[in-house]
């Protein structure tokens, strides 16, 4: 759908976080609570998924 996001064949902007959305900062949700985790639709980032600057993709849905 939205193409491979290191060749870019789209041709899509490349633009840092700030510029298009609100960045908070908070506390993980509980592990402990399945439900936080299942299903998710937003996506949870971790350091270790910012590769050079940007984020291609994230392993978890909250």
């Amino acid at each position: 759908m939205f193409g491979d996001p290191v060749t870019n064949e789209k041709g899509w902007n490349i633009r840092k976080i700030i510029e298009i959305a609100r960045v908070e900062t908070g506390s993980t949700p509980k592990r402990s609570n399945v439900s936080y985790y299942s299903n998710g639709l937003i996506p949870w980032i971790k350091t270790g998924e910012i590769s050079s600057g940007y984020i291609l993709s994230a392993e978890e849905h909250i």
